[in-house]
C-alpha cells in the first residue's frame, strides 16, 4: 500500500508543527532570562545553569510532539487498511504491532517503510534519530548519558557530535543551535 502524500498538511500536522515553534519561541524568551546560578546544596560541585536546564527542558517538547504524531499518523494509516476487516483478533494483533511498532524510531521508521512504503529518502529520520539520542539522556540519564548509552562505545556520543551536541564528563551539553535544530522535525508532518 502506498500512502500518497497531502498536499495541504492536516490539521493535526498544523497543530504539531504549530506547538514545535511555540516550544522554540517560550525557549528563547525563558533562557534569555535566566542568569547562571552559583553551585547548589546537594551538588556543591556543580553549579546549576539554568540556561541548559532550559535547553534540556526545551529538547524534550519537540521530540515527544513528533514522537506522537508519526506514532499517531501510523496508527491512523493502518487502522484504516483493516476498517473492514474488523474482528477482535485482528485488532488486538493491530494494536500489538502497532504498540511494537512505537518501541523505538527504528521500529517506527521500519513500520513505516513495511507497511505503508515511506522509505528512508521521503523522509530524512537522521535528525529525529540523533536528537532521540540526546532526549533519552536527558530523560532518563537526568542530564547524562545513560548506562546503555555508553555501553555503546562511541556510537552514540558520535551520533550526538554529528548533530553537534557536544558530550563533556558524560553530559549531554545543549546549545540553542541545537534546540533550534529541532526544527528540521516540522517537514516531517508535511511529509507523512
Amino acid at each position: 500500500m502506498t500512502v500518497s502524500t497531502p498536499s495541504v498538511p492536516s490539521a493535526e500536522a498544523e497543530a504539531s508543527v504549530a506547538l514545535l515553534f511555540r516550544t522554540l519561541a517560550y525557549h528563547q524568551i525563558a533562557a534569555a532570562a535566566f542568569p547562571v546560578e552559583p553551585a547548589g546544596r546537594l551538588r556543591p560541585d556543580a553549579a546549576a545553569d539554568r540556561v541548559q536546564e532550559q535547553r534540556q527542558a526545551t529538547l524534550l517538547r519537540p521530540l515527544s510532539t513528533t514522537e506522537a504524531f508519526a506514532a499517531d499518523l501510523l496508527a491512523r494509516e493502518v487502522e484504516q487498511t483493516f476498517e473492514s476487516l474488523s474482528s477482535e483478533v485482528l485488532t488486538a494483533a493491530v494494536d500489538d504491532s502497532l504498540i511494537s511498532a512505537s518501541n523505538t524510531w527504528d521500529s517506527q521508521r521500519q513500520a513505516y517503510k513495511k507497511w505503508l512504503s515511506i522509505i528512508k529518502p521521503a523522509v530524512d529520520w537522521t535528525p529525529i534519530e540523533r536528537l532521540a539520542d540526546a532526549r533519552n539522556a536527558i530523560a532518563h540519564g537526568l542530564g547524562e548519558l545513560t548506562r546503555r548509552q555508553k555501553q555503546s562505545g562511541t556510537s552514540i556520543p558520535a551520533r550526538l557530535l554529528n548533530a553537534g551536541i557536544v558530550v563533556v564528563d558524560s553530559r549531554v551539553v545543549l546549545t540553542d543551535a541545537n534546540v533550534l535544530a529541532s526544527r528540521p522535525m516540522a517537514p516531517l508532518a508535511a511529509v507523512l
